[in-house]
């Protein structure tokens, strides 16, 4: 009668195992520092099994086959797929020796700092200024918010990630000059606000309507003076007709 041996594999960081499985392969999403915006660590533990084990996990079912380090004394052991795409659903194939069932899991990297909005314009509406640009080329995750700052003071509370554009709430003083800048933010999973920078998305604004009424001012002027020879010129010709 042959004795047959299982071996039980678990990448910890979840607590929950499902029996119906020979290897439990789970990982904690955006809690953990095993997961970054280009690579992951896989944690593997293993029972029943005799030192010394063998593993391995494969990306995508086409990457290259990462060998699971172990440490010398114990069953555990961990793999670090590096140079992975930021905010980029994976799959990870893990498959050891002496077991023949394959546990497949998919983990999001984390996200990263995205580049800045396009297209920013401020224009003037009904007396108001308003600041609009498009999302950026590379968003390197969801984009939680927008955060917007006018002439050094930045203004709350931040704007989703469907807006798309800030209204100032005061009437515009003509003459006077405004900057104005936004940032596109995301929020890693160590809550740190990753931001776009404030100064490749920025623009100024200004509108003199003291150099328009003078202008408008001396097209009337000149309109004036030319009436009369206008009316002159006028009765002369009518004189002469009769």
């Amino acid at each position: 009668m042959y004795l047959l041996s299982s071996l039980c594999i678990i990448i910890y960081g979840i607590d929950v195992i499902d029996p119906a499985d020979v290897i439990t392969f789970s990982a904690t999403l955006f809690n953990t520092s095993t997961i970054t915006n280009d690579s992951v660590t896989l944690n593997v533990e293993l029972s029943n099994c005799t030192i010394p084990c063998s593993c391995h996990v494969q990306t995508n079912k086409t990457g290259n086959f990462e060998p699971v380090k172990f440490h010398s004394t114990t069953s555990k052991g961990y793999v670090t797929i590096n140079n992975l795409q930021t905010y980029t659903m994976y799959s990870f194939d893990l498959n050891c020796s002496e077991v023949i069932y394959i546990k497949t899991y998919t983990i999001r990297t984390d996200v990263s700092r995205p580049s800045p909005p396009n297209q920013i314009q401020i224009i003037l509406i009904k007396q108001r200024l308003r600041l609009t640009w498009a999302p950026p080329n590379l968003p390197n995750g969801p984009i939680d918010t927008y955060r917007i700052t006018v002439d050094g003071k930045e203004k709350k509370p931040y704007l989703a990630n469907t807006e798309l554009f800030y209204d100032l709430n005061e009437n515009y003083i003509f003459g006077v000059t405004h900057t104005m800048s936004v940032r596109a933010c995301n929020t890693d999973s160590q809550k740190r606000a990753l931001c776009s920078n404030a100064g490749d998305a920025e623009s100024s604004f200004v509108e003199n309507k003291t150099d328009l009424d003078t202008t408008v001012a001396t097209i009337d002027s000149k309109s004036v003076r030319s009436m009369p020879f206008v009316l002159m010129y006028f009765i002369q010709s009518v004189i002469f007709t009769f």
